[in-house]
């Protein structure tokens, strides 16, 4: 069928009127592939394999558009391509054309994920290497990219929370702060070997003015509706809770 006439549609996108008026959308890069300029027809014979062509470009743009609006990993990529609705052959070897161009790369993204996460985030290695692996990165990129994540940095990040959740303390014992913030560190993906080092040396507040103050709200909360024995085990009961 003979070509009419092109006019761009948007960027790299041509219509493409056929002498039956009917209209197709073809990329350029289809266009200069199938030498559609020079032979000014489609014939029947190869109209699908054109199509199809079409639709490689289509999801390999979209492909581009994902990437550049943030740096993701090869299976990210794929995720959100399946959810255009485009075949998995299509996604599969417009993947492995962004890989062989450069526009996809695992072991940089891992790299960018790593140092992202230790500047932006109070991430441990740990919990880092769990959030790469269901991004489906390689074991061997995501410890290459975790050298940079070394002890000292982790010692360093430790220090700060620890420091962050001490001065925040107003109520609880340095026991139950200290199992706190373990926990909440072994959640966040450090090591506990060195959480419990950091702890051991590290100087609370004064257990006694907490308790104190503690007490002393306890027996103003309670001492209006109980007194003696009841009062005192309210008050207890309320320190246990505490941690003391």
């Amino acid at each position: 069928m003979k070509i009419v006439k092109y006019s761009k549609k948007r960027c790299n996108i041509y219509n493409i009127v056929l002498e039956d008026n009917s209209i197709i959308s073809l990329y350029e890069d289809v266009i200069l592939h199938n030498n559609l300029l020079i032979t000014k027809e489609i014939n029947d014979g190869n109209f699908n394999n054109i199509m199809e062509e079409n639709k490689f470009y289509e999801c390999y743009y979209s492909a581009l558009k994902i990437i550049n609006a943030r740096l993701r990993s090869s299976y990210e990529v794929e995720l959100k391509l399946i959810n255009k609705d485009f075949s998995k052959d299509i996604i599969s070897n417009v993947i492995n054309k962004l890989i062989n161009e450069g526009y996809i790369n695992d072991l940089f993204f891992a790299i960018s994920y790593v140092n992202e996460s230790i500047i932006t985030t109070y991430h441990g290695p740990k919990r880092i290497y769990s959030d790469l692996k269901k991004k489906k990165v390689k074991d061997d990129y995501i410890n290459k990219a975790l050298e940079s994540f070394d002890s000292n940095i982790e010692k360093d990040k430790i220090n700060k929370i620890i420091n962050k959740y001490s001065k925040s303390n107003r109520s609880s014992s340095n026991s139950l702060l200290k199992l706190k913030i373990k926990n909440n560190l072994i959640k966040d993906g450090y090591s506990s070997n060195i959480i419990n080092s950091i702890l051991n040396d590290f100087s609370f507040n004064d257990d006694n003015l907490i308790r104190e103050k503690e007490k002393e709200k306890a027996i103003k909360k309670y001492s209006s509706k109980y007194s003696g024995f009841e009062l005192d085990m309210k008050v207890r009961e309320y320190l246990y809770r505490k941690g003391f």
